[in-house]
């Protein structure tokens, strides 16, 4: 199967923050701040990378938790929130909560996606 083929299958409209791209210049700041109440859990992807098809039903299944807020970020129709906090490869996964940054280095499974994305 082509790659083309495959992303037709593929389904990329988990929650997105793609609004945010197109009426602030900043869209860390809403992020910043609605880190106060909850994590902000952000996943930078890019439609034509095999790792983000291949990763796309863990992040939909743990984005359901509602102790977070998840953020699709799809890297091939914006870049200004990815370029705002250096993400340079994908899938990329960062959680923002009460001004610390941390990066996701597990591995790909919807539990500990989950536990990453809600731990306080």
């Amino acid at each position: 199967m082509k790659s083309s083929q495959m992303l037709a299958h593929v389904d990329f409209s988990v929650p997105s923050v793609m609004d945010l791209y197109r009426t602030q210049s900043d869209p860390f700041k809403r992020i910043q701040h609605a880190s106060h109440k909850k994590p902000q859990v952000m996943w930078f992807h890019a439609k034509w990378c095999r790792h983000c098809i291949n990763m796309t039903e863990a992040w939909q299944n743990a984005s359901r938790d509602n102790r977070a807020d998840w953020h699709s970020i799809d890297c091939s129709e914006s870049r200004v929130l990815a370029e705002r906090m250096d993400v340079s490869s994908f899938p990329t996964i960062l959680r923002y909560h009460k001004g610390s940054l941390e990066e996701y280095e597990g591995d790909r499974s919807v539990k500990t996606i989950m536990e990453f994305g809600t731990e306080p």
